[in-house]
């Protein structure tokens, strides 16, 4: 998909001819139109195709006049997947007055820069689009963590594994984040210390902001990851004294029943016995099996056992 943002008229389809300036973005694009960009706006195939490698790591390449800043973005994954996050390239190709984005899926980092006032200036642009990358990861991370809380506090009543399994695939999300942020920083390094895109000082600064922005947002993933593997440990323990408690319970009950249905189960077999015939012998039997049993729930009370 080929959409170029107008600024009366938001995201407008691109069939034919593409501007020279502006900003030009493209997802999931098909060979086609990755043809026609680099065509039309003499850019390398392979800087509009560098996001496409999901494994792409993030870096900054200058190429016959274009600029690419390759960086990562969270992605949201859909319920029926394990972890609730991954991250995905975003190519972001600067052209002298065209700024070329480029991503496997649509993301709401760009829906956040359109509801700000777009810069026209390509290097301010591609700070706006960096600090709406920092900014989704900060708000991908308190997603996580408040999973993360929801899932504790399931695990305080829970006996199974299956609550430490989604912890495991949540700390997934942590790593990711951790990792791709780690290396967004280096790229703003980069860009802070050398950048090949004409700026003013104010986009400097503002550069210099995202890069702070990410830095904290790394510290937040690495440290939130670390505390999880910490506790992890400490999760099973729970679960596992969780069910030694179902399995005391259940073997007190077994105890108290016994001796009712002891009773219960000498008056049923053929044998005699006294007061077998009395009409009232049934409700005898049931008034002491209850007084038994009250008796032995108050033994195992005084105990704390119960």
């Amino acid at each position: 998909m080929l959409q170029i943002y107008h600024p009366q008229h938001g995201w407008q389809s691109v069939q034919t001819t593409l501007p020279t300036h502006g900003w030009l973005k493209l997802i999931n694009p098909s060979k086609e139109e990755i043809h026609q960009v680099a065509q039309q706006c003499q850019i390398a195939t392979e800087l509009i195709q560098a996001s496409l490698d999901p494994t792409a790591r993030p870096r900054i390449v200058s190429k016959n006049q274009a600029h690419l800043v390759l960086t990562h973005l969270p992605l949201p994954l859909a319920a029926t997947e394990r972890a609730p996050f991954a991250v995905m390239p975003m190519s972001i190709i600067v052209k002298d007055q065209l700024v070329l984005t480029v991503c496997q899926q649509d993301s709401q980092a760009f829906h956040d820069v359109v509801g700000q006032s777009v810069a026209t200036e390509p290097a301010r642009l591609v700070a706006q689009l960096l600090a709406a990358g920092a900014e989704y990861f900060f708000n991908a991370l308190n997603k996580v963590e408040k999973m993360i809380t929801t899932v504790e506090q399931e695990l305080q009543k829970s006996i199974k594994n299956r609550q430490v399994f989604k912890l495991l695939n949540h700390n997934k999300s942590l790593i990711g984040f951790a990792n791709s942020l780690a290396s967004n920083v280096q790229v703003l390094n980069g860009l802070c210390a050398q950048s090949p895109l004409p700026s003013s000082s104010n986009t400097h600064n503002t550069l210099l902001d995202v890069k702070v922005a990410t830095e904290q947002a790394h510290a937040i993933a690495a440290t939130h990851s670390a505390n999880l593997r910490n506790l992890m440990d400490a999760y099973s323990a729970a679960i596992e004294n969780n069910l030694s408690l179902v399995v005391q319970y259940l073997s007190i009950y077994v105890i108290i029943m016994a001796v009712p249905m002891g009773i219960a189960g000498l008056y049923g077999m053929n044998t005699p016995l006294p007061l077998q015939d009395e009409p009232y012998i049934l409700a005898l039997l049931a008034v002491i099996g209850i007084v038994v049993a009250s008796l032995i729930t108050r033994a195992f009370k005084a105990r704390s056992i119960l």
